[in-house]
């Protein structure tokens, strides 16, 4: 037996969800990019669900600036040696 597809408003709940752990990752880090990308991919979700046009391309701007932000991270990073790893004592 197949599972019902999640409502409008279960989505919407998950994609909140989401964007408020994405914010507390890139509070704790600003260039932690896996956060950056998923936060992305989570507002273009907020987007397809949302019904006015202009609130879905103020979502789309927001996440085609994150990917712009991690390019330039990427690019930053690029020939800089690793951070050392942190060891428990």
């Amino acid at each position: 037996m197949a599972n019902a597809p999640a409502s409008d408003a279960v989505k919407a709940k998950y994609i909140q969800a989401g964007l408020e752990a994405e914010n507390k990752a890139i509070q704790l880090r600003a260039d932690y990019i896996d956060a950056l990308v998923f936060k992305g991919l989570l507002l273009r979700s907020q987007a397809f669900l949302e019904k006015t046009p202009q609130r879905q391309k103020e979502l789309l701007a927001e996440a085609e600036g994150l990917l712009a932000k991690v390019a330039e991270i990427r690019k930053r990073q690029q020939g800089q040696p690793a951070p050392p790893k942190k060891t428990e004592e």
